[in-house]
């Protein structure tokens, strides 16, 4: 097992062995209540196995329009990322699980929100350490709105400017 043990070793064995089951055994049930699989295996300690299913089970709320089911889905993987040793691996589950988030902050607590700048300034953290132009020129677009929707044109001005500077880069 991986992780932080978050139960007694009988049961997070337990946990593994019924997440695996789910997957080999039961595909569909798997694909179709990726939550199921996630709490399984965020019982057994095994935060690298259940980080995905967390965001898959997002990503079918989203797609519900179930926006608080899947803001707590995802603060699950991020609480879960705290576990996993910082590095590549680490930075890259919650790029994805970041990026989610702000997405489902915009649509359901509008562009403004404390939190969707908060996430947006994690992901910029993010992108700028990977390295990752393309996905940081979006990430500096959308500060440079939740600024300007904030009415805060100068900070805004000054994130247009770095996404101009993030352009030519890419």
């Amino acid at each position: 097992m991986t992780g932080v043990q978050t139960c007694a070793l009988p049961i997070c064995a337990l946990h593994a062995a019924i997440a695996e089951t789910i997957e080999r055994q039961f595909p569909a049930q798997a694909t179709e209540e990726p939550e199921l699989v996630a709490h399984h295996y965020t019982r057994a300690g095994e935060p690298r196995a259940a980080i995905p299913y967390w965001l898959k089970a997002a990503q079918r709320a989203i797609a519900r329009s179930a926006a608080p089911e899947a803001i707590a889905q995802l603060g699950r993987g991020l609480d879960l990322i705290k576990q996993i040793a910082e590095g590549r691996e680490r930075d890259a589950l919650e790029l994805d699980l970041r990026i989610a988030l702000v997405q489902v902050l915009i649509s359901a607590r509008g562009h403004a929100a404390a939190e969707v700048g908060q996430n947006l300034t994690r992901l910029r953290e993010l992108c700028t350490t990977a390295g990752d132009g393309p996905r940081l020129t979006m990430v500096l677009m959308s500060l440079t709105s939740f600024h300007q929707m904030r009415g805060e044109p100068r900070i805004a001005f000054g994130f247009r400017s770095e996404e101009h500077t993030s352009e030519l880069q890419s």
